[in-house]
């Protein structure tokens, strides 16, 4: 069972994600933006994988994507995008900055199957 952060914006699509990968067998906690998440972290949340929206109020997925590499205690998070920008725009992250990319609409297996693939990576 992993520990998943997830910074999400629409109430629908974070309670959709959560209801997946807790099916799955994950644990969720949900952030309303990247502020949020941050301020989960700093409260003691030690999740092994961050899955977040590039576009939210306060603070983007790009600029927490940003801020978590800049900070060595999360610099080697795994960081998931799942989005419906297009790719290579203005509000995203640089390449190499996070670990994997889903689009919206997206597949609950292919979800499902990237989380626990990075998750076991981070572990071994």
């Amino acid at each position: 069972m992993a520990e998943i952060l997830v910074a999400e914006d629409e109430a629908d699509i974070a309670m959709i994600l959560r209801e997946i990968l807790e099916m799955a067998g994950h644990h969720v906690t949900l952030a309303t933006d990247g502020a949020m998440a941050l301020e989960l972290l700093e409260s003691g949340l030690r999740p092994d994988i961050i899955l977040t929206d590039l576009k939210m109020p306060r603070m983007s997925g790009r600029r927490l994507v940003e801020t978590l590499r800049s900070d060595p205690r999360t610099a080697a998070l795994p960081a998931m995008l799942i989005t419906g920008a297009i790719p290579n725009a203005d509000d995203f992250p640089p390449d190499g900055s996070y670990d994997s990319l889903i689009m919206k609409p997206f597949d609950i297996w292919d979800l499902v199957d990237t989380v626990d693939r990075l998750v076991g990576r981070c572990r071994q």
